[in-house]
C-alpha cells in the first residue's frame, strides 16, 4: 500500500492491518490460557506489536567481509529504489511516475532494482558454497595428499 497505494489496496491494508490486530488479540487469550502465569511474566516484559528494542534486528555487525556486504547490498538496494521512486512521484507528480516507470516495466518483467539484487547475488552465491565446500574438504585433501607420500 505504501509503495503503490490505490483504491483497492490502501482500505484492503486497512482492513488487513485490523484484522491481524484481532488476530493477535485471540491468541493472546488462547495463550494466556494455556500458559497462565509464563504468559502474564512474558508480557509484561515484551511489547504486543512495537517496542524499543524492536529494530535492533536491523543493526548490522560491526564488521563484514565482502560476501555479507554484497548480500546485504542486495538486499537494501531495491528497497531504496522503491522508495526513491515513491517520494518522487510525490514530488514529481504522477506524469513523472507514468514517463519512467512505464517504460521499464514494459521493456523489463520485474524492478531494475530487483536486477541489480539479483547481479550482485549471483557471485555471491557461487563464491559462498565453493569457499564453504573447499573448507570442509581441506583436511581430507591434506589427508590424502599425506597417504600418497
Amino acid at each position: 500500500m505504501l509503495y503503490w497505494p490505490t483504491l483497492i489496496t490502501i482500505p484492503m491494508a486497512c482492513i488487513l492491518c485490523f484484522a491481524y490486530y484481532k488476530l493477535a488479540i485471540s491468541e493472546e487469550r488462547d495463550i494466556a490460557k494455556t500458559f497462565e502465569a509464563q504468559y502474564a511474566e512474558y508480557s509484561r516484559k515484551v511489547p504486543r506489536f512495537l517496542g524499543r528494542n524492536t529494530f535492533k534486528i536491523f543493526r548490522l555487525p560491526r564488521k563484514l567481509n565482502v560476501a555479507e556486504k554484497i548480500v546485504v547490498a542486495a538486499l537494501l538496494i531495491p528497497f531504496i529504489l522503491w522508495f526513491a521512486e515513491s517520494v518522487a512521484s510525490v514530488i514529481l507528480g504522477s506524469n513523472w511516475v507514468r514517463a519512467y516507470w512505464f517504460p521499464i516495466a514494459y521493456v523489463l518483467p520485474v524492478h531494475i532494482g530487483v536486477i541489480i539484487s539479483l547481479v550482485l547475488l549471483f557471485p555471491v552465491g557461487i563464491a559462498v558454497p565453493v569457499k564453504w565446500f573447499i573448507g570442509k574438504n581441506k583436511k581430507k585433501l591434506q589427508v590424502k595428499k599425506g597417504e600418497n607420500k
